[in-house]
């Protein structure tokens, strides 16, 4: 038996609340280290909360899957943490938590769940000094133009049946 303080808190029915397309400020609440089952490779659970605004303490998750064709995105997403991503490079989940950074989400309708779902498309430094001078060490290296202003894509629907890039059930972490 334990005793819990609800002052201030707004009631929530229980429905999973999605989140708009947007740049949210998040932090690591939970990460987890898995193997996928179809596939064999290591993978880690990434639980984040939005951590200002609106959606304050709503959360994202996301599977990061270790894979050969992954590997320029999860060195992205370790650099974008703070984590070694060097020659040899030791994963360790534990070291993610409490790590702060921006997400960029977008929303879509996912036919195998039949709704509207929030989805992780870019891992973006916590601050916008730390982004602009990773992406001018990348412009340099890469000669592109990398401050182009992007626009959000429009929702998107997938075609019937299981969507490309769905995860399987075994890797939803809910």
């Amino acid at each position: 038996m334990f005793r819990e303080n609800f002052k201030g808190v707004q009631e929530r029915d229980g429905e999973f609340v999605e989140v708009p397309a947007g740049i949210y400020p998040v932090v690591v609440k939970s990460a987890k280290e898995k193997i996928t089952k179809q596939s064999g490779n290591n993978m880690i659970v990434v639980k984040f909360l939005i951590m200002e605004g609106e959606y304050k303490d709503c959360p994202l998750w996301d599977n990061i899957v270790f894979h050969e064709n992954m590997k320029g995105r999860n060195m992205h997403i370790l650099k974008v943490l703070h984590l070694p991503c060097g020659d040899d490079a030791l994963i360790d989940a534990s070291e993610w938590i409490d790590r702060e950074l921006r997400l960029r989400v977008r929303v879509r309708y996912n036919e195998y769940r039949k709704r509207l779902v929030s989805e992780i498309t870019q891992y973006l430094y916590f601050t916008e000094e730390e982004e602009k001078e990773a992406k001018g060490k990348k412009a340099k290296a890469t000669g592109k133009n990398l401050f182009a202003k992007e626009e959000e894509p429009p929702i998107q629907k997938d075609a019937p049946g299981k969507g490309e890039g769905e995860k399987e059930e075994d890797e939803i972490p809910f």
